[in-house]
């Protein structure tokens, strides 16, 4: 098993997870590490490291923020049966199903604002779209004709 953005002495360092024997502390990781890509946002995966984000692409400091925000997360997974949780709702229908009132929501809640506040820092995540801009085929009074329902 392949770890790429902390160490395991990093997770072991971390409160409760010290008695962890290696290979527990790598699987923690590499599950903190798909947890980090998926909250990295669009960022294209490295084919050699299997990553979304590359040690020589980013600043020293980045790095060493993305290794302590993956040893939290992995130390996390390790003292908090809860964090790997499905969503809970208010109210659940059915036969079609329909939910309503989310009690619980992604990674950023279930992780905590304080756990998360480490990975904003780092000034890596991308959480915007991309937009292309396209001719309007529409004329203006086609556009005023719909807006003033005529």
């Amino acid at each position: 098993m392949t770890v790429y953005y902390t160490t395991a002495a990093a997770v072991q360092a971390e409160p409760g997870c010290s008695a962890l024997d290696n290979g527990t502390v790598e699987a923690l990781i590499v599950r903190a590490e798909d947890i980090t890509d998926e909250l990295l946002g669009a960022w294209s995966v490295d084919d050699a490291t299997g990553r979304k984000i590359v040690q020589a692409d980013v600043e020293a400091w980045q790095w060493q923020r993305l290794g302590r925000f993956v040893s939290r997360v992995a130390a996390r997974l390790h003292t908090d049966v809860d964090v790997m949780g499905a969503g809970q709702w208010n109210s659940v229908s059915g036969p079609d199903f329909s939910f309503s009132g989310p009690l619980s929501g992604g990674w950023e809640q279930r992780l905590g604002s304080e756990l998360v506040m480490v990975l904003n820092g780092t000034g890596l995540r991308r959480l915007t779209g991309r937009v292309s801009s396209r001719r309007l085929t529409t004329t203006r009074s086609e556009l005023e004709a719909l807006w003033w329902n005529e």
